[in-house]
Formats: C-alpha cells, sequence, structure tokens
C-alpha cells in the first residue's frame, strides 16, 4: 500500500500514474491538476478540498472515498468503481462521467456546470444538488436516485428511465426531458417552468397543484394522465396523446391542442380561454363547467362531447364536427368563421387544378 511520500514522488514524474495501490490515502488539498490515474485503487481515500482540473481518471477504484469540497474542473471520470462515495458540497464544471459505478454516492449541496453523465449507474443516490446548471443524463440507471431539494436549471435528461426516482420538492427550470420512461409518476407542487416532454412516456402521469406554463408536450403520451389544480397556461399539447386524460380545475389559457388525439378526455371546472383545439379529436371529451371564451375548435372533433354549463364567449366551432347542433345554438357560440371558409374554398380549388 502506497504512502504519501511516494505518492508525492509519482506526481512529480508527470507521468500517468498506473496500477497503484492507493487505498485510505489522506490527500486533502491535494493539487492533482493535469493527472492521469489509470487502474488505481482508492477505496477508502479521502480528497477533501482538493482541485482536480482536467484530471483523468480511467479504470480506477473509489468506494468509499470521499471528496466533499472538491473542485472538479474540465475532468473525466471513465469506467470507474465510485461506489459510496462521498461528493457532499462538490463543484463540477464541464466535467465527464461516463460507463461508472456511482451507485449510493451523496451530493448534498454539490454544484454541477455544463457537466456529462453518460451509461453511467445512479442508482439509490442522493442529489440534493444546490444547483444544476446545463448539465446531461445520458441513459443513466435512477432507480431509488433522490433529486429532492434540488435546483435543476437547463438541464438535460435524455432516455432515462425516471420511474423510480424522487423529486420531492424540486424546482426545474428548462429542463428537457427527451424520450424518458415516466409512466406513473406522481408530481405534487412541484414548478415546471418552459420544460419540454419531447416524446416521452408519461402514461398514468399525476400532476396535482403543480406549475406547468409554457411546457410543450408536443407527441408525449399522456394516456390516463391526470392534471389537477395545476396552471398550464400556454402549454403545447400538439399531436399529443391525451386519450382518457383529465384535467380538473386547471388553468389552460391559449394552451395549444392542435391535432391531438383526446379521446374521451375530460376537462371539467378548466379555465380554457383562447386556447386552440384546429383538428383536435375529442369524441366523446367532456368539457362540463369549463370557461371556453375565446376558444378555437375549428375543425376539431366534438362527437358524443358534452359541455354542460360551459360558458361561450366568441368560442368558434368552424368546421368541427358533433353529434348533434345543441352546442352550436347556445349563446357565445360561433359556428363559422367567414376567412376560414374562403380559405376551404380556396384550398379545394387548387387541388381540384392540380
Amino acid at each position: 500500500m502506497m504512502d504519501i511520500a511516494k505518492f508525492r514522488e509519482l506526481l512529480t514524474l508527470y507521468e500517468p500514474v498506473v496500477q497503484e495501490d492507493c487505498r485510505r490515502l489522506i490527500l486533502d488539498g491535494f493539487d492533482l491538476s493535469g493527472q492521469i490515474f489509470e487502474k488505481v485503487d482508492f477505496s477508502g481515500a479521502s480528497f477533501r478540498n482538493a482541485v482536480l482540473t482536467e484530471t483523468m481518471f480511467s479504470k480506477c477504484v473509489f468506494d468509499e472515498a470521499d471528496f466533499s469540497n472538491t473542485n472538479f474542473n474540465k475532468g473525466m471520470i471513465s469506467h470507474c468503481s465510485v461506489k459510496n462515495v462521498c461528493f457532499d458540497q462538490a463543484s463540477f464544471t464541464e466535467h465527464n462521467i461516463v460507463y461508472s459505478d456511482l451507485t449510493q454516492t451523496t451530493w448534498r449541496n454539490a454544484k454541477l456546470q455544463s457537466c456529462s453523465f453518460s451509461s453511467a449507474d445512479l442508482s439509490n443516490a442522493t442529489l440534493h444538488l444546490e444547483a444544476a446548471e446545463k448539465t446531461t443524463f445520458h441513459d443513466i440507471r435512477l432507480e431509488g436516485t433522490d433529486f429532492s431539494d434540488a435546483y435543476l436549471e437547463l438541464v438535460i435528461f435524455f432516455q432515462n428511465d425516471l420511474r423510480q426516482s424522487l423529486f420531492e420538492n424540486v424546482y426545474f427550470d428548462r429542463v428537457v426531458f427527451t424520450e424518458c420512461t415516466m409512466t406513473g409518476m406522481v408530481f405534487e407542487n412541484l414548478t415546471f417552468h418552459q420544460c419540454p416532454f419531447t416524446r416521452a412516456n408519461m402514461e398514468a402521469v399525476t400532476f396535482s397543484e403543480c406549475e406547468l406554463t409554457m411546457c410543450n408536450f408536443q407527441g408525449t403520451n399522456l394516456q390516463r394522465s391526470i392534471f389537477r389544480h395545476s396552471d398550464c397556461t400556454n402549454v403545447l399539447l400538439i399531436e399529443a396523446d391525451l386519450t382518457q386524460a383529465a384535467f380538473i380545475a386547471c388553468r389552460l389559457q391559449q394552451s395549444i391542442w392542435m391535432n391531438a388525439l383526446a379521446i374521451d378526455s375530460v376537462v371539467l371546472d378548466c379555465d380554457m380561454t383562447e386556447a386552440i383545439l384546429h383538428y383536435a379529436n375529442c369524441k366523446s371529451g367532456n368539457f362540463s363547467n369549463s370557461n371556453l371564451s375565446r376558444a378555437d375548435f375549428s375543425f376539431a372533433n366534438l362527437q358524443q362531447g358534452r359541455f354542460d354549463a360551459v360558458r361561450l364567449n366568441d368560442t368558434l366551432f368552424h368546421g368541427a364536427l358533433f353529434s348533434d347542433g345543441t352546442v352550436l345554438r347556445s349563446p357565445g357560440a360561433i359556428a363559422r368563421q367567414p376567412y376560414l371558409a374562403e380559405s376551404q374554398a380556396w384550398s379545394l380549388a387548387n387541388k381540384l387544378k392540380d
């Protein structure tokens, strides 16, 4: 087992340190910038307050090590075993961690800036981060991973299964969820500010008392999902699958549902002022007790729909399909818009010419 004197001697050689036994070394406050370590065993070592700028670790073992208050900058941890390691109050800037086992690590009040995690295992890790900004998590195992109390800004979750992750009291600021599996997850009293959920599988997800303003659910699977007492102002639901989804007492002003599949969906006691539902398939949908003022249902499929006690005020139903015309005869409903009729006629004429 190596001692501190021998370790210092190796550093002065300015050569890669390879296959050394550095278990339980006390390296607190060391500056290891620019060093390369390969197949080194640092199990149980202490790196508290160390500086690791452009430091490369490959196939190393860090199990039970302590990196509290350590500064990682523009380096890499690759193919390493990093189990049960403490990163509390550590700072990571432009650092990459790939193909490494980070199970049961702790990151309390740690900071991540422009970092990348790829093909790593963060299962049962505690990521109570002070902040994570412009950081990517790609193809990461996140079973039992706890992000509670973290502040996430411009973070990207790409192709991750988040179903067993914990997100209590997390603030999501422009966080991207791309091709993630989130089925059955429950979110309560959380803020998602301008977050895109691109091609995510969110079947049977529940949002309760959440802030979702300007979120983008375009093309997202939201079948049987529930939005309850949430602010969904300006959300994009374009081409989303909302089959049997439910919105209860939500703010949906200026939401866009173009080409959405919303068969058997329920929108109860919601404010849909100026919402746009062009070509949305809302067959058998229920909009009871909702405010539909200046909403635009042009060309939507509203057959077998329920509109009990709705508020209509300049609500447009041009070209919409109904099982009967009761709604169209209601005060505040606009059955036909001349400019849309002219546009249809012009489009049809051009098709006939072709």
